[in-house]
């Protein structure tokens, strides 16, 4: 009785008991059941039809069907025997539950059957009632709807409705069956994690319904490269996992994945426009990577991330060095949110000197980050960190606001201007709240905006945006100089900075520090200070840590240098002890 529910009942059943089997039916009883929807027949000892209502009658008008006579007469025992050859697997079961009820082994029977019925498809529910003076009555109900409720609820709880794959929930269950019997069999399995690249940028360019169309082509040329034993989920957004099971020589996991790679890197044909993406791929295998699915499905996303770090479109195998890293980086975020809720963020100061008159002339605010008993996390512990996981916005607001309120009491104290330095990442500088906050904390503290200057890096300006273009400007009517940070590194354009509204540029600390006895960095730098007061920018050597360094920097024209040699980054009571003795002079 495959796909079949069934109901027994022993117990004692009361009904109003009838005369005979073949005795006519009391007044009011037919018109009573031909009002019912269930399809109702009534039978006696032996098994023959003595009553059928309305429902019934309806239902057989074309032959009847399974599990259905054609009315009064018909042996309902036949009928379900019969209804076999029709289609119904469950007929003799029935027929064999009906004699047990008409036996008085049961007093009544439920059975859920399949019945290929008419047009289509349908399930019902058979029940066997008996009489106490012999007997039977026999009822079926359509539960085709509900049966098809049933599965559309059981498709959305395991199936991607997007693509069709299985979800998380239904890949999650056959990891565990899969690896389940890989332990049986000694098999090997592999878990490949797979994350589209460009993905968003496709997205938000040419919409949802061509994102969607994208994740379907995906889906298909995925199919297209694994095994029929094989597992394609979609884990949501642009995440896949493909489950390759078994795995009987390790080069075949190489070779799919490489499969996968090529396979995606064709074009998809999206609204007539031709779009190319990749993938990243990070790879876990059963038992050397992990014995469960959670420990497979997690050391895989680490390899993917490493996939992406090495350029995107590539594969990469797990190896437990990556899982040190990431409980490492677990711990930096943790320490980051401790320290942004508890008040162990610092900021520590570093002067910058003014080669012309030897003074200070200015001061870069730089974060550090109280780690336990550990000592303080330096910027290149956290950064990396805080720019992902966005806590670097919420830390970069801090920051403004701490060191706005100390600039304006070193006002007070030695009454003269310093430029403070604020740095910025990517993220904080695209974030919306950059201006407005900097605006607020401008006019809270009552400060000339001169008095600030936003640092960025030249990596951050590759993209040239309009919107980043269009951030430098509403910064720049705050009345804020800009300074771009680590320049050097070979990314603007001479154009670029003609077009941008910025002030300095702070020469990279690697060529700074090649100065000494690399000629090419000393003709690097003095074409950088060229074309810098050519475009009436100022030019900051950051990173100079020699008194040979500070006077080859003077020589070459550069207005300000900052590093070890002038004062290592300290905290505000050191800073303010060194700027007690020392002129300060606006730069």
């Amino acid at each position: 009785m495959k796909n079949a529910v069934k109901t027994v009942r022993r117990g004692p059943l009361r009904v109003a008991p009838v005369a005979a089997a073949s005795a006519p039916l009391e007044v009011g009883v037919p018109q009573l059941l031909d009002a019912l929807p269930q399809q109702i027949a009534v039978i006696d000892r032996a098994g023959v039809i003595r009553y059928v209502n309305r429902a019934w009658r309806k239902y057989g008008k074309g032959g009847g069907g399974c599990l259905r006579g054609r009315g009064a007469g018909d042996n309902y025992l036949h009928v379900c025997e019969r209804s076999v050859a029709a289609g119904c697997a469950e007929g003799e079961d029935f027929a064999a539950a009906i004699r047990a009820v008409l036996q008085g082994e049961l007093d009544e029977f439920s059975l859920e059957y399949f019945c290929p019925a008419g047009a289509g498809q349908h399930w019902f529910i058979g029940h066997v009632s008996r009489f106490e003076g012999g007997g039977a009555v026999i009822s079926h109900e359509e539960v085709t709807r509900l049966k098809q409720a049933e599965a559309d609820a059981n498709r959305l709880a395991h199936f991607d409705p997007l693509t069709g794959l299985p979800n998380r929930l239904l890949m999650s269950d056959r990891l565990a069956q899969a690896l389940a019997q890989a332990e049986r069999e000694a098999w090997q399995l592999a878990v490949l994690f797979l994350d589209l690249d460009r993905f968003k940028v496709i997205n938000d360019n040419l919409g949802h319904a061509a994102g969607d169309q994208l994740l379907k082509g995906v889906t298909e040329r995925l199919r297209g490269c694994v095994r029929r034993s094989d597992t394609v989920a979609r884990l949501g957004g642009d995440e896949f996992v493909v489950v390759l099971v078994p795995v009987r020589q390790p080069r075949d996991i190489s070779r799919i994945a490489r499969k996968i790679l090529a396979a995606l890197t064709a074009p998809f044909v999206l609204g007539g426009e031709e779009v190319y993406t990749s993938a990243s791929i990070g790879v876990a295998i059963f038992p050397g990577d992990g014995t469960d699915a959670g420990v497979l499905l997690h050391n895989a996303d680490l390899a993917m991330y490493r996939a992406k770090e090495r350029g995107r479109n590539v594969f990469q195998y797990f190896t437990a060095e990556m899982n040190l890293q990431a409980v490492r980086r677990l711990g930096i975020e943790t320490a980051l949110r401790r320290a942004l809720s508890s008040g162990g963020l610092v900021l520590h100061f570093q002067e910058q000197i003014d080669l012309a008159s030897g003074r200070v002339c200015a001061v870069e605010a730089l974060l550090r980050v109280r780690n336990g008993g550990r000592g303080l996390l330096q910027p290149r512990d956290f950064l990396e960190v805080a720019e992902e996981t966005g806590l670097i916005v919420p830390i970069g607001q801090w920051v403004m606001r701490l060191a706005s309120r100390r600039l304006r009491s070193w006002q007070k104290l030695y009454g003269e201007p310093l430029r403070l330095a604020i740095n910025l990442s990517p993220r904080e500088f695209r974030s919306p709240k950059l201006v407005p906050d900097l605006a607020r904390c401008l006019a809270v503290n009552r400060l000339d905006p001169a008095q600030i200057e936003i640092e960025i890096t030249e990596k951050l300006l590759v993209k040239d945006s309009p919107e980043d273009r269009e951030r430098l400007h509403r910064l720049k009517e705050l009345g804020v100089s800009i300074a771009i940070d680590d320049f050097g590194t070979g990314f603007s354009s001479i154009h670029r900075l003609k077009q941008l509204p910025i002030d300095r540029l702070k020469i990279t600390h690697t060529v700074v520090q090649a100065v000494p006895t690399d000629k090419d960095a000393r003709v690097i730098i003095h074409t950088i200070v060229d074309v810098a007061h050519n475009l009436g920018l100022k030019v900051v050597a950051e990173g100079v840590n020699t008194p040979e360094q500070h006077e080859l920097l003077r020589q070459l024209g550069c207005d300000t240098i900052q590093g070890w040699h002038c004062i290592l980054p300290v905290p505000e009571k050191e800073l303010l002890a060194l700027l007690g003795k020392l002129a300060v002079k606006a730069g």
